[in-house]
């Protein structure tokens, strides 16, 4: 049986999003689309080869149509972070994470 590769959300369309992008090539960790954080300016672009998908409020819907668990959030990225509040459920066969990266 072949494992699905790893596909993650980056927030942010900055210099620091795109590091955070050549990292994660580097892991093998598929990146299925940038999130917006800076009011709505890339919105339906491509930044750095991804497409901007949708804003941080959109998140809930986005990770269920792209079936995303993931979401990296890059060191030093202007990011507003509204109040709300995250829940994930991983399905039984989808195995907790077992590497975390500071860049």
């Amino acid at each position: 049986m072949r494992t699905r590769q790893l596909r993650v959300f980056i927030l942010g369309t900055s210099s620091h999003a795109e590091l955070v992008l050549r990292f994660l090539r580097d892991q093998s960790i598929e990146c299925a689309g940038l999130i917006d954080t800076n009011g709505g300016a890339d919105l339906h672009r491509y930044v750095f080869g991804r497409p901007v998908l949708g804003r941080l409020d959109d998140l809930s819907w986005l990770s269920q149509r792209h079936d995303i668990f993931e979401v990296v959030l890059p060191d030093c990225e202007q990011a507003q972070l509204p109040d709300f509040r995250l829940s994930i459920i991983l399905p039984a066969s989808r195995p907790a994470p077992d590497k975390t990266w500071a860049l």
